[in-house]
């Protein structure tokens, strides 16, 4: 897993670094090389090739010169301007017109604010690239410029890249939108830069899926493949936890059984859209007036026992005795839980119910949000997103895992992971019951909640590449999850052993 630090955490390992005997020089000297030899892979060789480098007056300046150096050790032609005096901006836009490439050296992650003056003009001279001025490619020195490192923010104009090098580890600024997209590709260069352990905060990728993942044994049986109870529906809603259904049986539960209000109803809609006949459906005992209450819980509570993981949520409604339903379900219910949808909802602002049941030593708990289920938990997630998960994961004592562009997962312990493979596709109506119901069965095989919320966003948003991102739905990604299935080396009798 790719290491993630704040801005913060790596002036420390910065300082560390250099308290520990490596001089400040030679973390220059490399910086700036290994930018020299990212600039030298863009441009494809040095022959005939021009740079312009506009390096600030920090650090990232320092690097820049650097790379400057190197450049022309080379063989390509290199002008360096520097921002610790008023610019020739007539001299650099000449300079700009016949450079192949433009090195961004002018403020690193520890840039606040917004950028002005010259600095805000060379930005806006690469964003304006593809509207009639001379075509370069740009190179960012650890982040572009203008780009918040903790949050991915800009606050005003900023750097538009096709490659950022960044030093030690990545950054969230550039992990987050708007920063994702003006990052381009980014290149991590180890520099000899001490990490150190401190709270994780990681990439997920598929060689952390793939490990994480258990094979299944060769004496398996579908009760003993991780079974997962979904508990929801309701007028209307039917088809949502008969996706859920369909894409746990599609992340490897052996059984996966829909407990609805309304069985029938949901059983012929999942029929008519052709979501598994595989999924078996159960009745809810209702009250009088057909509302859920106190029984329905008690029978939900005593049904779940036979199961390794309970989803809750996916259409259940917000009719009269719901809230009560779900509040009863987290404390009664042993088993892991995951709650989506309307059973956040339930919940409102109140998380009493999820801390008693961390208290009672029940099953952990896993928080699926998108920004508006999140508001009504904890308040505004604001523009530090992992620090918001964080501290919902620590209020309510579950793992959160928080939806968007860049998914967050959070324990309650700090430790959290991002993952960045997604994209706007994925917002169409059913993707959070599909995203629920692979977490639930990963749940169920035995990881642990981080592993099975990150495990089940990274499945879920590759499922989508090979479902194809033109005019997708729900099902589609269900139908794509063996395909997206991470591939395990050795044979299948190795993996049975």
């Amino acid at each position: 897993m790719q290491r993630v630090l704040t801005p913060t955490e790596m002036a420390e390992a910065d300082r560390r670094t250099i308290d520990s005997g490596t001089p400040f020089d030679a973390l220059v000297e490399r910086a700036g090389r290994a930018v020299g030899r990212e600039v030298l892979a863009v441009l494809g060789g040095a022959y005939a090739k021009r740079a312009v480098v506009i390096c600030g007056p920090g650090n990232n300046g320092a690097d820049g010169l650097v790379a400057a150096r190197f450049l022309r050790s080379r063989g390509v032609r290199c002008h360096v301007f520097s921002l610790t005096s008023p610019l020739d901006r007539s001299a650099v836009a000449r300079e700009i017109q016949r450079c192949d490439v433009l090195v961004d050296a002018m403020f690193g992650t520890g840039f606040h604010g917004a950028l002005d003056g010259d600095a805000a003009w060379i930005a806006e001279r690469t964003l304006r690239r593809s509207v009639g001025l001379h075509p370069f490619r740009v190179v960012a020195v650890d982040i572009p410029s203008g780009v918040q490192g903790l949050t991915g923010e800009t606050l005003g104009t900023s750097v538009s890249a096709d490659r950022t090098v960044t030093f030690g580890a990545l950054k969230p600024g550039l992990l987050f939108e708007p920063g994702r997209g003006l990052a381009g590709a980014v290149t991590v260069s180890q520099i000899g830069i001490e990490i150190g352990d401190g709270t994780l905060l990681g990439l997920v990728d598929e060689q952390d899926v793939r490990e994480w993942i258990p094979l299944r044994a060769a004496k398996a049986h579908k009760w003993g493949l991780g079974p997962v109870m979904v508990i929801g529906g309701s007028p209307g809603m039917a088809g949502a936890p008969h996706l859920s259904a369909a894409s746990a049986l599609r992340a490897g539960s052996g059984v996966v059984v829909v407990y609805s209000p309304d069985p029938y109803r949901a059983e012929s809609l999942a029929d008519s859209l052709r979501l598994g006949s595989e999924v078996i459906t159960r009745g809810i005992p209702l009250g009088q007036e057909g509302h859920l209450n106190s029984d329905s819980a008690e029978y939900l509570i005593e049904a779940a026992q036979r199961f390794d993981a309970v989803l809750i949520g996916p259409g259940l409604g917000s009719e009269h005795g719901v809230a009560g339903v779900v509040r009863a379900l987290i404390e009664g219910v042993v088993a892991p839980i995951v709650i989506d949808a309307d059973g956040l909802n339930a919940l409102g602002g109140d998380l009493s119910s999820l801390q008693g049941r961390s208290n009672a030593g029940l099953g952990p708990v896993i928080l699926t949000p998108h920004e508006g289920e999140f508001e009504r938990l904890s308040g505004l997630v604001g523009s530090d997103r992992v620090a918001a998960a964080r501290g919902l994961a620590r209020a309510s004592a579950a793992t959160v895992l928080l939806k968007g562009p860049t998914t967050v997962i959070a324990e309650p312990d700090g430790v959290a992971y991002i993952v960045n493979v997604g994209g706007p596709w994925l917002a169409t109506a059913g993707s959070g019951d599909v995203l629920a119901g692979v977490i639930a069965a990963l749940l169920a095989s035995g990881l642990s909640p981080g592993q099975a919320a990150a495990a089940g966003a990274w499945l879920h948003c590759r499922a989508s590449d090979f479902a194809g991102h033109t005019c997708l739905v729900a099902s589609d990604i269900v139908s794509a999850l063996p395909a997206a299935w991470p591939r395990f080396s050795g044979t299948m009798t190795e993996q049975h052993q």
